[in-house]
């Protein structure tokens, strides 16, 4: 799972050190008799309410359900261990929401302090969607909605104010760093990059097998990665002519090429075999028996202790036998990448991978057992700048965002020394156990 700073309107993936996702909004108040206006947090003038801190649990708790955990007030969950921690799941996520309000107040620091302002084109979008709540959900009343937002620990207005100041969020983020990291030096990047990615290839003994789609023939198919169409060895392959002395080909209408026993010929170094879905779009598996998976263990270990430090020739050329279809390694012939910042969404077995090179020099191995079968890796050195590179973009959708959080806390971490926590203010607060589930705002 990875969380996310949502605004209305807007999505920025953010990575934070909480297991789930969900944006953390701020409320600048003065004060006042309402409960919700009363601070909790201070800086200066600057404050963070009561009613923000409320209806930020309210999202966190959405956030929970959303992945399956039963938030209702009478569960186990609230009063089980979190994990890592000695707190109850109640306690830690009450004391992190609160943690990172201190960063949106620091946020909001920032943008007074450097004059920033917010354009009428985002004014306006925040009071369109403020208007579409009233006049839907508050069926035309303002005081509708307020007894909405009542179970949230906000109101009509303070839901403007909220919303404001996500604006004035992603306002700082995008003056630092730029929407995209666009800001952010190159060096910066690779700084992170070695400091939080590993580089491995692995030799993967399976205890499964595909099911691959063919032909009429009973030939497995290949197809082209761009098209998605069958493709066809041409060079050493021939067309034939059926009966109207047409050349034969297939259903997209590209000419089939065949060998001279009249079995088609498809270009198995440039294309990819498909997997057979089932009825629910799963790919159809078949297990190899007890006894085969026996022998394939055994092996897995003999090819574990055969590989010397360093040497990389000897692994790779070992990679191919055990590929679960031809030219699987060119997907990604340098290797796969794992980051210890994106770490909460990888697969339990992904997570012991993760562990085993944190620990190996580059050139050693390991081999770690999962689900799937036996992984033997081998750890290599990073090259350079491939955060950037569009073909591995699957291990670095979430570079720049990650980045730009670990830069963000590091910044707002400067301003936590003058943060005033409101002890009284705070204790009269909601736990996120009995605060309503915030789906909608």
């Amino acid at each position: 799972m990875t969380k996310s700073f949502i605004s209305k309107g807007i999505a920025v993936r953010i990575t934070l050190i909480l297991l789930v996702a969900s944006l953390l909004c701020g409320l600048l108040t003065a004060c006042s008799v309402k409960d919700s206006e009363k601070p909790v947090l201070e800086y200066g003038k600057i404050e963070i309410s009561r009613g923000m801190y409320e209806f930020m649990l309210s999202r966190m708790k959405a956030t929970l359900a959303r992945n399956k955990y039963d938030v209702s007030v009478t569960s186990d969950f609230w009063s089980e261990s979190h994990a890592g921690t000695q707190l109850t799941h109640e306690e830690y996520y009450n004391q992190s929401i609160l943690d990172n309000c201190k960063n949106y107040l620091a946020a909001l620091v920032i943008f007074e302090e450097e004059g920033l302002s917010l354009s009428k084109s985002v004014l306006n979008d925040i009071e369109e969607e403020i208007s579409f709540y009233i006049e839907y959900d508050g069926q035309g009343e303002e005081k509708k909605l307020d007894a909405i937002l009542s179970k949230y620990g906000i109101s009509t207005e303070e839901l403007r104010e909220i919303y404001t100041l996500e604006a004035k969020y992603q306002a700082v983020i995008a003056w630092l760093y730029g929407a995209d990291g666009s800001l952010i030096s190159d060096t910066v990047k690779q700084e992170y990059y070695e400091k939080n990615y590993y580089r491995f290839k692995q030799i993967l003994i399976s205890n499964f097998y595909y099911e691959y789609q063919t032909d009429e023939q009973g030939n497995i198919i290949y197809f082209d990665p761009e098209s998605s169409e069958p493709i066809y060895d041409k060079e050493n392959g021939v067309y034939v002519y059926d009966s109207e002395g047409n050349r034969v080909k297939d259903s997209y209408g590209n000419t089939v090429y065949y060998d001279e026993d009249g079995n088609i010929l498809y270009d198995k170094e440039n294309g990819y075999p498909s997997v057979t879905l089932d009825e629910s779009g799963q790919g159809i598996t078949y297990y190899y028996t007890d006894e085969e998976m026996a022998e394939r263990a055994a092996r897995a270990e003999e090819l574990y202790s055969s590989f010397a430090k360093g040497n990389y020739k000897s692994f790779e050329a070992e990679i191919p036998e055990w590929e679960l279809f031809e030219n699987e390694s060119l997907v990604y012939p340098d290797g796969f990448y794992l980051s210890r910042i994106e770490s909460s969404g990888y697969e339990d077995y992904i997570l012991d991978i993760l562990e085993a090179l944190e620990d190996m020099e580059y050139g050693e191995t390991a081999m770690v057992e999962s689900d799937y079968g036996y992984h033997i890796i081998m750890k290599y050195e990073l090259d350079e700048g491939k955060y950037s590179d569009e073909e591995y973009s699957a291990w670095f959708d979430s570079f720049d965002s990650s980045l730009i959080t670990k830069l963000f806390l590091d910044r707002c971490s400067e301003f936590y020394g003058d943060i005033k926590v409101n002890e009284e203010n705070l204790g009269h607060a909601s736990s996120i156990k009995s605060i309503g589930t915030n789906f909608d705002y």
